[in-house]
């Protein structure tokens, strides 16, 4: 019996000792529930060119999510296909479910821009050759214009020019207005991820120069999505310098399953990384704070030392002076005492004659 109870209370004791290993520890996603809000277009919704299902980098970066913390994670995407910077800025302002999401999201994954470059391409395209043909995609239009290429090859020059004078202006007014109201809306533990704009053309042997200008284009924009990172406090997952535009579907535009992929490993990498920065400096703050805590105490106790010792030599110096001073007075008082008996003796001594 005294054996089991000392066993029991070992174990006790090893339990505390653990648990104090744990003390002041900052955990990972401290949350019950991760919530996950993807916006952006095609690239973001997993649009199949070819038929197949993909699966879209948001849904796999929630589910490695979930099996690495063992926290259930609700992951909201409202990408849509087609969608441009103006478009994501509108479809948040009139949609109140995407602003509840943004207001309780932990993450949030950004992927637009690139049908900003293709409306441009196909606007351009229909003013040169002078049509009113609406093109269903940058392919199409760039079917027609290698059509017109072939029956006037200064139809190259004037694609090429209208591309290489884009302004950008308006495309970056409607990030700002975009990132303004993401983060008028989202919390501000919310961590943010922004994938820029990958090439989709670079192995394209496109007309005359378009490659050199396309190229251009597109550093233009995510150079733009690069100067509000700091201000809107998000980071850049930088697919532009990626492998992504060589993992295509058949339309050589958008992301096959393995592009998908390797855009949810480079998200999920960055998503971790901000997560352990966010606790190291959680914790590097708290240790700096202990640190303060005690630096704080140990003055305040040297103080309070030093009152006290003070305090005791004010007494001991008092204490001397009040004994000094009976030293003092009764000395005194021997003196008259002895003054006295002097006194009495010499009249006693010499008696006064009659």
């Amino acid at each position: 019996m005294r054996n089991r109870l000392y066993r029991i209370a070992c174990a006790c004791m090893a339990l505390f000792l653990i648990s104090q290993c744990f003390v002041g520890q900052v955990k990972a996603w401290d949350s019950d529930t991760l919530y996950y809000t993807a916006l952006g277009d095609s690239i973001a919704k997993g649009y199949s060119a070819d038929g197949q299902e993909i699966i879209n980098y948001s849904e796999e970066v929630g589910t490695r999510l979930e099996e690495e913390t063992g926290i259930p994670v609700v992951c909201d995407n409202y990408a849509k296909n087609g969608l441009d910077t103006e478009g994501l800025y509108e479809r948040i302002q009139s949609k109140p479910e995407i602003r509840d999401s943004l207001g309780r999201a932990d993450i949030i994954t950004v992927t637009i821009g690139a049908n900003d470059l293709l409306n441009e391409f196909k606007k351009e395209a229909q003013e040169i050759l002078n049509t009113d043909r609406k093109f269903r995609s940058a392919d199409d239009a760039l079917g027609a214009l290698e059509d017109g290429i072939s029956q006037n090859p200064l139809v190259i020059v004037k694609i090429v020019g209208a591309l290489g004078n884009w302004d950008y202006t308006s495309f970056e007014e409607d990030w700002i207005r975009v990132m303004d109201e993401i983060q008028s809306e989202k919390k501000d533990s919310a961590q943010m991820v922004v994938t820029n704009i990958y090439n989709p053309v670079g192995a394209m042997e496109l007309p005359g120069t378009m490659n050199v200008v396309v190229e251009s284009v597109i550093k233009h924009m995510n150079k733009i999505m690069e100067d509000h990172a700091k201000e809107y406090n998000y980071q850049i997952m930088d697919l532009f310098a990626s492998d992504v535009c060589d993992k295509t579907q058949s339309d050589g535009l958008h992301p096959d399953q393995t592009g998908q992929d390797l855009i949810a490993t480079m998200v999920y990498t960055q998503v971790e990384e901000n997560e352990n920065a966010r606790i190291e400096a959680v914790q590097q703050e708290k240790e700096e704070t202990a640190a303060r805590e005690k630096a704080a105490k140990e003055k305040a106790e040297k103080e309070k030392a030093a009152k006290q010792k003070a305090k005791q030599k004010q007494t001991k110096q008092r204490q001397i002076r009040i004994v000094l001073v009976s030293l003092a007075t009764m000395l005194v008082l021997l003196v008259l005492r002895a003054a006295r008996k002097k006194s009495v003796h010499h009249s006693t001594e010499y008696p006064r004659k009659k």
